[in-house]
């Protein structure tokens, strides 16, 4: 039963003033017990994974005065957080581990036991992802569904976060009971809730967009609720089983990664036609109701969007089930880095130079606009296809720092002039909003060859006409 708001407001006040002391800790059990009953009871989290989702939630949940144990299986991660260094960057994330640590209300390991038999809740929150050969990987979770289980105790409330296919929910289930002996729905709750945030604004997802919940039965629902109604702000949206809260995640990006594959086809489209794919775009999305067609780019990344529609691919072949649109959608995205090079060298054998014998500037390593994450950008595709083809290949991005950019395996350059100067290129793969605020006319005087192309509508082309370069979008088969 959901809470009322003023029920609410009442329980944030106490849990605000509960004590941070860990010796009490090890004696609280969560009972059988009613809605009521939990309001009388100090509140504790277990957070297993302690990554880019994980540790913003359990900063969250400290925030408002509850005790979180955090587990991450790296030591050296541990020690950073314990010290109130934040492993990663993430906006406004830093401040908040800082402050959780100091007030005592965030304590990190690596052992799952203590923090599991201490803690009401159990949020496991760790990586899942694909091998080579695009079947999925949940290695990292069963392990930690093991490691819960053998901790694991009558009456708690477990809630699984990591992304997943519908069918490895129910396997999920039956690693927990099968090392902790005991059964999901009667000696333990189960909910399946997935995370809604993406990098660069995490802090605001997880409290402001609607939190999907999923129970194996109607009491694990109830806690649930309750708990995250103390960090999230919009709806709590109750789905009627584990599996369709987990459909719903891989659904929301599937259909993303779709329409950004069906936007990258009717983009190439355009480039041979002769039209400006944005200019279509704009027309046809004057009917939302019927059309929002995305915009294109160099290529899809991150850790969602590109991996997770092949945990659904991949439980689609279990069931002898052919997602066909699903498929090509992912190999147009994986194809655009490739499209890209071969737009640029076209570019450049219209301004006789080759491949082997040009200096090209990649403008952003990350994987979207205004963030400074780097896992799974098209760009290092880019780069790496050229630097194989023999171009001198150099990446700025001033959103991310040198040795970040050295570790992904790029050549960072942080000098403007140095980067234009005697370039032959400059490849615009990430539209940062201060990319737009450079001034072009000045910089592409010291470039060698005059030759611009835009990956993702950055440049107004009215702006490009005046620095007389060779200028070339995406999408766009007019300019030239």
């Amino acid at each position: 039963m959901k809470m009322e708001n003023r029920e609410k407001t009442e329980y944030k006040s106490k849990v605000s003033k509960q004590s941070s002391s860990t010796d009490n800790l090890l004696e609280r059990r969560l009972e059988p017990c009613d809605m009521e009953d939990i309001h009388r009871k100090p509140i504790s989290i277990a957070v297993i994974g302690c990554g880019w989702m994980g540790l913003p939630t359990a900063c969250l949940f400290a925030d408002k005065g509850i005790n979180v144990f955090g587990i991450d299986i790296q030591q050296k991660i541990v020690s950073m957080m314990e010290n109130g260094i934040c492993p990663f960057n993430e906006p406004g994330l830093s401040e908040l581990l800082k402050r959780n640590v100091k007030n005592g209300r965030l304590h990190f390991s690596t052992e799952y036991g203590p923090a599991v038999a201490s803690s009401n809740f159990v949020l496991i929150i760790v990586p899942t992802g694909i091998y080579q050969n695009k079947l999925s990987n949940y290695s990292i979770l069963e392990k930690a569904c093991q490691k819960v289980g053998e901790s694991l105790s009558r009456n708690k409330i477990v809630i699984i976060e990591s992304t997943l296919a519908p069918s490895q929910v129910n396997r999920s289930k039956d690693v927990l009971e099968k090392f902790s002996h005991l059964k999901a729905g009667e000696d333990f709750g189960l909910v399946y809730s997935p995370i809604r945030a993406s990098a660069g604004t995490v802090l605001r997802d997880l409290v402001s967009y609607p939190k999907v919940i999923g129970g194996i039965d109607q009491r694990s629902l109830e806690f649930a609720e309750y708990l995250f109604s103390i960090v999230v702000e919009g709806q709590i949206v109750r789905a009627s089983n584990m599996m369709t809260a987990a459909a719903a995640k891989l659904f929301e990006n599937v259909y993303r990664d779709v329409n950004i594959a069906l936007a990258n086809q009717l983009a190439r489209y355009c480039e041979e036609s002769g039209i400006d794919f944005n200019e279509v775009r704009s027309i046809s999305n004057t009917i939302p109701s019927h059309c929002q067609l995305r915009t294109t780019g160099a290529g899809v990344g991150g850790h969602c969007i590109p991996v997770n529609p092949y945990f659904l691919i991949d439980d689609a072949v279990q069931m002898e089930l052919d997602l066909s649109i699903i498929k090509i959608a992912r190999k147009i995205n994986d194809s655009m880095p490739s499209y890209v090079v071969s737009q640029v060298e076209k570019g450049l054998e219209l301004q006789h130079i080759s491949l082997s014998e040009s200096k090209i500037i990649i403008f952003g390593a990350a994987f979207k606009s205004n963030v400074p994450e780097l896992r799974c950008s098209p760009s290092f595709q880019i780069q790496k296809i050229l630097s194989d083809c023999g171009a001198n290949v150099l990446t700025y991005d001033p959103l991310c720092s040198p040795d970040s950019l050295s570790y992904y395996g790029y050549r960072p350059v942080d000098n403007l002039e140095y980067a234009f100067s005697g370039a032959d290129c400059i490849v615009i793969a990430v539209g940062h909003e201060v990319f737009s605020k450079f001034d072009y006319q000045r910089l592409v005087g010291l470039m060698r060859t005059r030759f611009v192309f835009d990956c993702c509508g950055l440049i107004p082309p009215s702006d490009a006409k005046k620095w007389n370069v060779f200028f070339k979008a995406l999408g766009n088969g007019t300019l030239r």
